[in-house]
């Protein structure tokens, strides 16, 4: 064909494309669906998602009271015609996707694998998660007006018994020209990459955007409970603020109060640095002392060996923390990917690699141990799979050892927790050399010669008390005497802050406590909700929480346990000698059980209970604050208060004089079924 053949070929086309009826659908922006997740997938160079999001099917789980999974969404077609299907979804021919049906006005149109295989190349991600490809099983006669269409995924996958399906979006269109290419973007209505890159500024800033985008819509859906409104933002800043910037703690107290977080991918140096900056001051006034991060980590500092990295970002951290007196739980260990057993990041060194680990250790800890309230070595290394890939217990032991003469060389004393526990809350995973059994065969390699203590994972529900009675029998009298909780947390309602930071603190005696997480966020496909601040920095009601166990808990120690009246749990706490001067001597931080206690995202609440009347001593109550530091009136001359599953702090010159009840005790009268399983947290970054 001639060179003006050509050229006015390819004008008809453009002419046919620019007049054809066209309807563009993002698959995320649908009518109703049971679809269990939505993902950000943006790439630098353009080759994402259509807008940066897609719906994410991955599960072993038939869809809850329906008999398959769906996304339907409600369309205006604009004028009488055959519209061309065109779908951005994984490949329902494959053996790794799953089949999918599509209905128009309630009535199967396609439903054959076979006429849905890809007509372009893998798009959406770098592999393996290319998963996105376009198809066109035919086309359908529509009269203009409103017309429903239903994505339906119907089975498993051919390779499993797991349903998966990835879906991005769809075109109808009158055009007969389309030619789609391996890219999201296949009709004029869809956003165009450099128009995105230019309204956003810069990728860092697009990405934040759509995890905005993702997490407001998921937070109106999934967690109403949380609170996150205009209106709770602006009082949670207003009481914060008047509150004192802590003074500094003396010198050898146990800080108590932590938060985990204030790193990468929330904290990145020069980027939102007034919204961050503001965070770390209203985490302070809060009353929190202590931060952990793994900034870090080797492969966080840089890719290759230690002479070439990087401590911008850790000098970040620890400069905006260093403004409020806090410290820090460094998490360290995990070199870089081209070093390691396993060729990824989460996993050890190979040995003929000892020296470049020596010399990371040797740039790390004199650099930062004044920072330091501990080093942690490692995170959930008793979920081998995720987070030790490749690599045994000898090897988790062999690299405590190095540390710890590393550390002796350099005279360096600050604490070193070990294995970061999650999968040891039971003996379910024993049998493939996980969980509890990981951790024992680290205690007989020797463990115990080279580290000070635990740290552990969600600890407060009381299903979870076996957990911590395994690590306090694994090596009494020695480091099973100083646990530290280092990551947890409660969706059940914000108020359980309190309830969380009481039990770990004083029924399970533990150092200090981190709460997770800092801000909200997207990790991986699944939203976590239980951030401080909310996707743009605004304090939550959670930290006006966290602000209350502070104030009661952070310098008194227990007296006693009592329970005052049926399932209303109480601590009765006397000031220790950091207790600032004129704060009332005790706090006594009581509640009422029965409501449910989650560590499930996806919690929603149950019934309120039915309320206890509890008495105090005539005259001896200060003052009484609830979980929003709000002040609850009482009667002087005879103060009582009514105890609901919302924790009351009441502050008093002179403690009650109710029956204790020992912790143990209260655990075996209170003894909830333990978790036969856990799952360890799929790395997101």
């Amino acid at each position: 064909m001639s060179k003006p053949c050509t050229l006015l070929l390819a004008a008809l086309l453009n002419l046919a494309a620019a007049t054809a009826a066209e309807i563009w659908q993002e698959a995320e922006d649908f009518t109703a669906s049971n679809w269990p997740h939505r993902s950000i997938y943006l790439q630098k160079n353009g080759g994402g998602a259509s807008g940066g999001l897609i719906l994410e099917l991955f599960t072993a789980k038939k869809p809850a009271g329906a008999d398959h999974y769906y996304a339907s969404y409600e369309i205006e077609i604009p004028a009488d015609g055959r519209y061309a299907l065109w779908a951005a979804v994984s490949n329902p021919a494959s053996g790794w996707a799953s089949p999918i049906a599509i209905a128009v006005d309630g009535k199967v149109v396609w439903d054959d694998p076979a006429a849905m295989k890809w007509k372009s190349g893998a798009f959406g991600a770098p592999a393996p998660k290319a998963v996105l490809g376009w198809i066109n099983p035919g086309s359908v006669e529509l009269k203009s007006g409103k017309h429903r269409i239903d994505f339906r995924v119907t089975r498993p996958r051919r390779d499993s018994n797991s349903y998966s399906c990835f879906f991005d979006g769809f075109l109808l269109t009158t055009s007969r020209t389309v030619r789609p290419r391996a890219n999201y973007r296949i009709s004029n209505l869809q956003p165009e990459w450099k128009k995105l890159l230019a309204q956003s500024g810069d990728f860092r800033s697009l990405q934040f955007a759509t995890e905005q985008k993702l997490v407001r819509a998921l937070m109106k859906e999934k967690a109403p409970v949380e609170g996150v409104s205009d209106e709770n933002a602006a009082m949670a800043l207003k009481k914060l603020l008047a509150r004192p910037l802590p003074a500094p703690m003396p010198k050898g107290s146990i800080h108590r109060i932590g938060v985990h977080g204030m790193e990468i991918p929330l904290v990145r140096k020069g980027f939102q640095d007034d919204k961050t900056g503001r965070a770390f001051e209203l985490l302070a006034r809060a009353g929190v002392d202590t931060l952990r991060t793994a900034e870090l980590c080797w492969h966080r500092l840089g890719k290759d060996a230690p002479a070439s990295f990087d401590f911008g970002n850790i000098d970040y951290q620890v400069e905006q923390a260093g403004k409020y007196g806090m410290n820090f739980m460094f998490t360290i260990g995990y070199p870089a990917a081209k070093f390691n057993k396993h060729p990824f990041h989460l996993s050890t060194f190979k040995p003929e690699h000892e020296a470049l680990f020596r010399e990371y250790l040797r740039l790390i800890l004199p650099r930062y141990d004044r920072f330091a309230q501990y080093w942690e070595y490692a995170n959930e290394v008793d979920a081998p799979k995720v987070w030790w890939r490749d690599a045994t217990p000898q090897d988790y032991v062999r690299d405590c050892r190095i540390l710890r003469e590393e550390m002796d060389r350099l005279g360096i004393r600050t604490p070193v927790l070990g294995i970061s526990a999650t999968y040891s809350r039971s003996a379910a995973r024993d049998k493939n050399g996980e969980g509890q059994e990981f951790t024992r065969r680290c205690l007989a390699a020797g463990l115990e010669r080279y580290i000070d203590g635990y740290s552990l994972h969600y600890t407060w529900q009381m299903k979870e008390q076996d957990f911590v009675k395994f690590f306090r029998e694994l090596s009494p009298g020695t480091i099973s005497n100083k646990l530290v909780n280092s990551e947890e947390s409660a969706f059940s309602h914000p108020s359980d802050v309190i309830k969380l930071m009481a039990r770990d603190l004083y029924l399970h005696g533990f150092e200090s406590v981190y709460c997770y997480l800092a801000r909200d966020r997207m990790e991986g496909a699944s939203l976590n909700r239980s951030g401080f601040f909310d996707i743009d920095w605004r304090p939550k009601l959670r930290l006006l929480s966290l602000a209350a166990a502070a104030d009661a808990m952070k310098t008194r120690d227990l007296v006693r346990m009592a329970e005052p009246a049926e399932d209303v749990e109480a601590y009765l706490l006397q000031n220790n000698p950091a207790a600032p001067a004129g704060t009332p001597k005790y706090a006594v931080i009581l509640w009422k059980n029965g409501a449910a206690e989650a560590m499930n995202p996806d919690f929603t609440p149950g019934p309120t209970l039915e309320p206890a009347t509890v008495h105090f001593r005539d005259g001896k109550v200060v003052k009484a604050v609830d979980w929003l530091l709000d002040e609850v009136p009482f009667t002087t001359a005879s103060p009582q208060f009514e105890i609901t599953e919302r924790p009351l702090v009441v502050y008093c010159d002179e403690l009650p004089s109710w029956p204790e009840v020992t912790r143990g005790e209260w655990l075996k009268k209170h003894r909830a079924g333990t978790v036969a399983a856990s799952e360890a947290v799929v790395p997101a970054n």
